[in-house]
């Protein structure tokens, strides 16, 4: 009896310690996934700023290449001073970079898919310029396995994976204010 006792207690303590031993390996991994996603973020955050800078040196009527991070599943958008249903961060025109679930769905969706993934998970800056183009090329989208453009321009660019690309900005004083340009070159 005082054996079968001593089994039980060896076997509830080795229980135990089973359970506990996978609760901290389950909250080792949610804190390396939280390290991974707010890395993400921060590195967002970083390249808009970079961003920024360079919209801020450029006199007008210049243009420059610059090279900033690109973080897969992120993009570069904008909206204009007279642009409606934009993020609530946009006061006036604002360049922002945001994080998108899926690039084809968000480039057939159009401007509410983009809006609300910035809204939801976006950084954006205000800039002094009423008219703003970002323009980046969707290459060879497929949605459904199937092909539904080899190339089509669209107001965003989209970041497929983590590495350095060139940007061309370029701030041009028209009749109707400065037009700030920004497009991938690489």
């Amino acid at each position: 009896m005082m054996n079968k006792r001593a089994d039980i207690m060896n076997n509830l303590l080795g229980i135990i310690i089973a359970v506990i031993g996978i609760l901290l390996l389950a909250m080792a991994a949610y804190k390396l996934y939280q390290i991974a996603v707010s890395g993400d973020a921060e590195n967002a955050k970083a390249t808009l700023n970079v961003i920024e800078a360079k919209i801020n040196a450029l006199n007008v009527g210049e243009t420059g290449k610059f090279p900033v991070t690109a973080i897969n599943g992120w993009f570069i958008t904008g909206w204009g001073k007279y642009d409606y249903n934009k993020p609530a961060a946009c006061l006036n025109s604002c360049v922002c970079i945001c994080k998108s679930k899926d690039a084809v769905d968000l480039a057939t969706s159009g401007d509410n898919q983009r809006m609300s993934d910035c809204q939801l998970s976006g950084f954006c800056r205000n800039i002094d310029a009423p008219y703003v183009l970002i323009q980046g090329m969707l290459e060879n989208a497929k949605k459904n396995n199937e092909l539904f453009a080899p190339t089509v321009p669209f107001p965003m660019i989209l970041f497929s994976k983590s590495n350095l690309v060139e940007l061309n900005i370029t701030k041009i004083k028209q009749s109707d204010g400065i037009h700030l340009s920004i497009m991938r070159t690489g």
